[in-house]
This record gives C-alpha cells, sequence and structure tokens, in this order.
C-alpha cells in the first residue's frame, strides 16, 4: 500500500504544499511553491527522502512520472484537507491579552 501525508503553508508570500509518500519501501516528497516567491524556491521539487534525507538532489526535471503521480496525491490530500477545514473566526482582544501577545512578539500594534 502507499501511505501519504499533506502539508501546506502559506507565510510572508510564500505558498507551499507538499506530499510525502511511502510506496514499499521507496518514500518520495513533493513539494510545490509559488512562482516568484520570495525564497526563490522551484515551483516543484521531488525528492526520493529514503535514499537523499537532506533533500540536496532535486529529481522533477528526470522523473516526471513521478511527480505526475505525487501530484495527483497532493491534489486528492488537498481536497481531503479542505473537506473538514475550519473556517476562523475573528474575535475581539482585550487589553490585557492584546498588550501579553505584544509583549511576546505575537502581534504588533
Amino acid at each position: 500500500g502507499t501511505d501519504v501525508v499533506y502539508a501546506e503553508e502559506s507565510h510572508e508570500g510564500n505558498v507551499l504544499e507538499s506530499v510525502r509518500e511511502l510506496d514499499g519501501t521507496d518514500e518520495y516528497k513533493l513539494i510545490t511553491a509559488n512562482r516568484d516567491n520570495p525564497r526563490g524556491l522551484a515551483p516543484v521539487e521531488l525528492y526520493r527522502v529514503d535514499l537523499d534525507p537532506d533533500e540536496r538532489e532535486n529529481l522533477a526535471k528526470s522523473s516526471p512520472d513521478r511527480v505526475r503521480m505525487a501530484t495527483k496525491a497532493l491534489l486528492e490530500q488537498r481536497a481531503l484537507a479542505h473537506e473538514d477545514a475550519v473556517v476562523a473566526d475573528s474575535v475581539e482582544l482585550d487589553e490585557d491579552v492584546a498588550a501579553h501577545l505584544e509583549a511576546i512578539g505575537y502581534i504588533e500594534r
């Protein structure tokens, strides 16, 4: 069987999604990034993490079939994740909470 882990992140102009698949003993990780992202990441990266745990050799160009399979898994996992996603509510912060969050660096006022 195949085990799959999905992750997404959107932070400071970097929009990343990844899927990690264990297929038998082969373990691949696909990472997608928005074009022109501030970190200069490639739009598509593929790693064989069981052989390359430091993710140094991007296999995306040399393994287009694996990229297609991993992209399909990523899209399926994204749909599942968003199906049960919780929508955030806005709340009013009282002054004490806001001051505490500012003091520990979570917000700026």
